[in-house]
């Protein structure tokens, strides 16, 4: 029999045996931090974070004076906890301002394992949390986002701390200790000081609350009076140290949250996934994105422990239990009923893959504890853990991009369907390869092109210079996202892979490739050949790039609405260039057809039939 409950002497004291191994797995990924965070390139998303974080301090520090955080679009709408302490963190390291971030992004991951290993202690013992914590470690997808997002990661951790922290009041109800009253006021505060989706950790609070009070019915006016205080009291630490984490609801303790709530509801940016085999725009995914997402990328052991939390959940009937499913499983429900605009895989859904991982692993816990099952339990577990262990060390330092095996048939053949680097995390690699391989000119640096405005952050300064026509540059960088490794054509020098998925192409770009058609079947190459020609004052040969490249997207089957508009938008300005309108109007109608509430079109059409003089139409 399997002894989970095995006690270990160090010294004079006496510890369970898994306690000592979840210490052990923290010292473990501690290490692979400490070695590896620099191997993370920079996310799209971080440079905006970076200068929040910085502008939160200095507006702070001035006494409130410096209003440079309010000045950008919309970042002040989010909480600035995580932006401001990495920036505080990166001013006691010696490290770049952005290896600062990564480590810090890296320990918040590192206190998300920890959460998972708290939960399934108080769940069914060290043994439980171990496991759980273990899982937590191994999710790719969460490892590798664990790096380098600065916003979806943080909000994961605390989301799951708070969850930690219902839990436990659930269960020490009516008569909750202190120390969670004040961790769980601190974990949703901190929550809130990221997102303001946050507040949905108060609606399972008032659940779990609910749940006690009908469970205390025959006592229900006393136990209301012992919950409501500290209830409020938990309110009240949320509500607090969000202020304090967030400048714009200090400034506007009331109506901030409300109005960053509003804005964010109808606020949607137009953003493009590849999804199934086609570029789908956000406001247009079908139902099944988010579902469909979680199964393919979820490792082959979640998926296993899901159904066997569901096994255990259906005998043992436990709230707890029900509670810890029901925070992972109720955002995808949620994106699903309210067909929510998501982009970029399950970025945004992320917070939900914790909880449910923790839930799986509670469930296979109960079963590798069973007699009867133990040994086939613990063999099939072990040895997902052991699959998946070896696909994220095929895959680093692009963890983020696994797809599991059973479902989604690997990394390699996913990428067929799926988006992949999304976030070009591969430049950082492509850049050191390209400064290690490629000879100097002389007196010269080497020229790194590529459609990303994040490359100049990632170079040896002594080495190579960004520049910002790819096409002039020594080596141009291109991610198989949108076709770009396509845009460019020119001799392929290399290509970034991981677990044998093509993920960068390293291209020195040459003219004499301009008709393999390797590049011209693609209708981003054809886009991107009609914006040069239209830069230099080409319209007659850009007219006929954008209509091949309008031509290739529609034979091709995968061009989604909003690039298929930008198409006609681009071939209606060439006409009207040329003074054709009549065949400006027709194909910016043609465009109106894919975005008829697109505002700039519209703006586009009047002045078509202002120059046609029909001012009533105009």
């Amino acid at each position: 029999m399997i002894n989970t409950n095995k006690q270990i002497q160090i010294g004079q004291h006496t510890y369970p045996a898994f306690q000592v191994a979840f210490i052990c797995l923290i010292a473990l990924q501690s290490i692979l931090i400490l070695f590896t965070f620099r191997d993370y390139g920079i996310t799209s998303d971080e440079t905006h974070h970076i200068k929040y974080g910085e502008q939160i301090v200095r507006w702070y520090t001035s006494g409130f004076k410096d209003q440079a955080l309010f000045q950008t679009e919309n970042t002040w709408l989010y909480g600035g906890f995580f932006d401001t302490t990495a920036y505080l963190i990166s001013q006691l390291l010696p490290l770049d301002r952005y290896d600062a971030n990564h480590f810090s992004n890296a320990i918040f991951g590192l206190l998300g394992v920890i959460a998972a290993y708290r939960i399934g202690t108080a769940l069914g013992g060290p043994f439980t949390g171990f496991l759980a914590a273990l899982a937590l470690f191994l999710t790719p997808r969460y490892y590798g986002h664990a790096f380098n997002n600065p916003k979806d990661i943080p909000f994961a951790v605390c989301y799951l701390w708070s969850v930690y922290y219902i839990i436990q009041c659930y269960k020490a109800s009516p008569n909750i200790p202190y120390r969670y009253i004040i961790g769980l006021g601190l974990s949703i505060g901190f929550a809130l000081g990221i997102r303001i989706g946050g507040l949905l950790l108060i609606v399972y609070l008032s659940i779990a609350f609910a749940i006690q009070l009908y469970q205390h019915r025959h006592t229900f006016v006393s136990t209301l009076k012992t919950l409501l205080p500290k209830f409020g009291l938990i309110l009240l630490i949320a509500y607090l140290t969000m202020l304090i984490c967030w400048p714009y609801a200090l400034q506007n303790p009331i109506s901030g949250p409300i109005i960053a709530l509003k804005k964010f509801s109808q606020f949607v940016q137009p953003h493009t996934s590849f999804f199934a085999g086609r570029y789908v725009l956000n406001t247009e995914l079908p139902r099944d994105y988010a579902p469909t997402w979680l199964l393919i990328t979820l490792p082959e052991f979640a998926l296993f422990g899901i159904l066997a939390g569901l096994y255990v959940l259906l005998i043992k009937k436990r709230i707890d239990h029900l509670f810890l499913l029901f925070t992972g499983a109720f955002p995808i429900l949620y994106a699903v009923i309210m067909n929510t605009p998501l982009y970029d895989g399950l970025r945004h859904l992320l917070f939900a893959i914790p909880p449910l991982t923790v839930f799986g692993v509670v469930g296979i816990s109960n079963i590798i504890q069973n007699p009867k099952s133990q040994y086939m339990g613990a063999t099939i577990t072990l040895l997902l853990f052991m699959g998946t262990t070896i696909e994220m060390i095929r895959l680093h330092p692009n963890q983020y991009i696994y797809f599991n095996t059973l479902i989604a048939g690997g990394p390699k053949n996913a990428s067929a369907r799926y988006e992949t680097d999304y976030w070009e995390n591969t430049f950082k690699q492509g850049i050191r390869w390209a400064e290690k391989n490629l000879p100097t000119p002389p007196n010269k640096k080497i020229q790194i092109g590529g459609f990303s405005e994040n490359i100049r952050y990632m170079l040896d300064n002594t080495r190579s210079v960004p520049t910002s026509y790819p096409e002039k540059s020594d080596v141009y960088l291109g991610t198989t996202r949108y076709d770009r490794h396509k845009k460019v054509p020119g001799e392929i020098l290399h290509i970034i892979t991981s677990a044998n998925t093509p993920l960068l192409y390293l291209i020195r770009p040459d003219t004499s490739y301009q008709h393999n058609p390797f590049f011209t079947d693609s209708p981003f190459y054809q886009f991107r050949l009609g914006e040069i020609l239209e830069a230099e004052n080409k319209p007659n040969d850009a007219l006929t790039a954008y209509q091949k490249s309008l031509e290739k997207g529609l034979q091709q089957a995968t061009a989604e609405p909003f690039f298929l508009m930008r198409i006609y938008i681009r071939i209606g300005n060439q006409y009207e260039t040329l003074k054709k309108y009549n065949k400006a109007l027709n194909t910016y109608f043609q465009a109106l057809e894919y975005a008829p509430n697109n505002g700039a079109l519209h703006n586009n059409i009047g002045i078509v039939f202002a120059r046609l003089n029909d001012h009533d139409e105009a």
